[in-house]
């Protein structure tokens, strides 16, 4: 399993002062950063023109690690629990 996290977006009042998290960034393996507008899904994958950069630059990759850990453990920001919003999205099959 692999760190995920799906921050609750500002949808009331003035969103001008909220912070919304939009970014997408990709770690592998702590060596490979991807950051930009790719979605995680079928269509964002195949479909879909998106932005993206790679970079395997050391210095690089472990700046982003940090960014990431920042937002991740000591942002505060409101999230979704991703499980139960999957189940909101989508129908689970019967097994």
């Amino acid at each position: 399993m692999f760190p995920f996290k799906v921050f609750v977006s500002p949808n009331s009042g003035n969103a001008a002062h909220k912070t919304f998290i939009h970014s997408k960034i990709y770690i592998i393996d702590d060596e490979i950063a991807y950051l930009g507008s790719l979605n995680f899904t079928g269509s964002g994958v195949k479909d879909n023109h998106e932005t993206r950069i790679r970079t395997t630059d050391p210095n690089a990759v472990a700046r982003i690690i940090e960014e990431v850990k920042e937002v991740f453990y000591h942002s505060n920001l409101p999230e979704r629990d991703i499980q139960f919003w999957g189940s909101q999205l989508y129908d689970e099959p019967d097994n």
